[in-house]
C-alpha cells in the first residue's frame, strides 16, 4: 500500500491532472529495472554503429566510440537476422553499460592477487573501464550493455510507444533486458505487486539493480506531458532500500 500510494500521488494523479479525460482510458505503463551502471547514447546509421557517447551533463558527453566497439554484446551492424528486413536509416538509443556481479568479483580478485588497484563497486568499474584512453584495456574488461530507450528512429514504421521501441531494438538484435513488463492503468495493483516482487528477487539477478522505473508507454503522451526542468513528468523512478548488514569494529588506529 505504501508503494501504491506513492505512485498514485507522484505519478498517476499527476497524469490525470495533465491529460484530458479521454486519454485516461488509454494509459499504459512500462516497468523496467533501474540499472546501476554508466549511461551511454548509441548512434546507428543504415544499420552501422557509428557513434557512442556518455551522457555527460545531459548536453555534452564524452565520445567513447572505440571503447564501445569492444563491448562484445553490442552489435556493430544491425539487423542481426536478415529476415527482419533493412535497418532504420537512423537509430539513436540510450543504454546502460554494466558488469555482471560474478565478473566484477573475479576481476577484483585478480587485481588483488596482482597487488594492483581494485574497484569499489560495479558502477565505478563500468565507468572507469569504458573511459580508458587505451582501447585495449577496455577490450579486456567484461563489459555488457542494456539498451532501454529508442530516442530517434528514422523509418517509415516509427514505434508509437516506448515498449514498441524496445521491441524494435530487440528484433534488430540489440541487447534489451527481458525483465520489462507493461500494465494498463486499470491494473495498478498488479503493477505494484510486480515492483514489490521484483525488489525481493533483484538480488538473484546477475547484474546490479537499485530500483524500478515506471514510464508512460505512449510516446505522444510523453511529448504532451513534457518535463519539469530535467525531470520527465511521464516517469517515476522508485528506488529500493539499500542493503543493510551488521558489522563489528575491530580497531581504531
Amino acid at each position: 500500500l505504501q508503494f501504491l500510494d506513492l505512485v498514485e500521488l507522484q505519478l498517476r494523479d499527476r497524469l490525470r491532472r495533465l491529460l484530458p479525460p479521454e486519454a485516461h482510458a488509454e494509459l499504459r505503463y512500462v516497468v523496467e529495472p533501474k540499472f546501476d551502471g554508466l549511461t551511454v547514447v548509441l548512434h546507428y546509421e543504415s544499420g552501422r554503429f557509428v557513434l557512442g557517447a556518455t551522457r555527460g551533463d545531459g548536453t555534452f558527453g564524452e565520445n567513447v566510440t572505440p571503447n564501445l566497439r569492444t563491448v562484445r554484446v553490442l552489435p556493430l551492424q544491425i539487423p542481426l537476422d536478415a529476415k527482419e528486413g533493412p535497418a532504420p536509416t537512423r537509430l539513436v538509443a540510450r543504454g546502460e553499460v554494466y558488469v555482471e556481479k560474478a565478473d566484477f568479483t573475479r576481476f577484483n580478485e585478480a587485481q588483488l592477487a596482482q597487488g594492483v588497484k581494485s574497484y569499489a563497486n560495479p558502477r565505478n568499474f563500468a565507468s572507469g573501464s569504458l573511459r580508458q584512453l587505451d582501447t585495449t584495456i577496455s577490450a579486456g574488461r567484461p563489459l555488457k550493455v542494456w539498451l532501454y530507450q529508442a530516442l530517434i528512429v528514422e523509418d517509415e514504421q516509427i514505434p508509437a510507444s516506448h515498449s514498441g521501441g524496445l521491441e524494435l531494438m530487440r528484433r534488430l538484435g540489440l541487447p534489451v533486458c527481458p525483465d520489462i513488463a507493461v500494465f494498463d492503468d486499470t491494473a495498478f495493483d498488479e503493477l505494484a505487486a510486480y515492483v514489490t516482487a521484483f525488489g525481493e528477487r533483484r538480488h538473484l539477478l546477475p547484474y546490479e539493480v537499485d530500483g524500478c522505473v515506471i514510464k508512460v508507454d505512449s510516446l505522444p503522451m510523453q511529448d504532451r506531458l513534457g518535463f519539469t526542468g530535467k525531470d520527465p513528468r511521464w516517469a517515476l523512478a522508485y528506488k529500493y532500500a539499500g542493503v543493510e548488514a551488521v558489522t563489528k569494529l575491530l580497531d581504531i588506529v
